[in-house]
C-alpha cells in the first residue's frame, strides 16, 4: 500500500480511507479479469520502512480483508516483514522496495501450479 501513500497516513480517519481505496480499486480490476473470463491472483501487500505500528495493523488488516475474498493471495508479508511493518534485514533496497534476496523470497511464494492449464484444456 506504499502507492497508495500509506506511510503518509497519520490519522485512523486517514488510513481508513486509504484502505479503502485500495481495496475498492482492487476489486474493480478483479471483477474486470472475471469479466474476460479469467482468474484473478493477488500478490500480496509488502513492508515499508516508514511504516508505524499503525500502519502495519492496517496493513495486516487489508491483507486478511482480501484473503478472505477468495482469490490465490501471494502472501509476502510473512517472509518479508519483521513483524513491525518493516523489511527483514537484508531484503530491502530502499525504504518502499525489496532488493534482489527480497524479490527472491517473493518469487518463492508464488505456487506455480496456480498458471497450469488444466488436463482438459490441453490441445493435445
Amino acid at each position: 500500500m506504499g502507492n497508495e501513500g500509506l506511510a503518509f497516513c497519520e490519522t485512523e480517519r486517514q488510513r481508513q480511507l486509504c484502505s479503502e481505496r485500495y481495496k475498492r480499486n482492487l476489486r474493480s480490476l478483479t471483477a474486470k479479469i472475471e469479466a474476460i473470463g479469467a482468474r484473478p491472483m493477488l500478490g500480496g501487500l509488502y513492508p515499508n520502512q516508514s511504516y508505524s505500528q499503525e500502519h502495519h495493523a492496517t496493513l495486516l488488516q487489508v491483507e486478511r480483508d482480501i484473503i478472505a475474498w477468495g482469490y490465490p493471495v501471494f502472501q509476502w508479508l510473512p517472509v518479508l516483514d519483521d513483524g513491525k511493518g518493516h523489511w527483514k534485514e537484508g531484503l530491502w533496497a530502499d525504504f518502499g522496495h525489496p532488493n534482489t534476496e527480497g524479490h527472491a523470497r517473493m518469487a518463492d511464494v508464488v505456487d506455480l501450479d496456480l498458471f497450469r492449464a488444466p488436463a482438459s484444456s490441453s490441445n493435445l
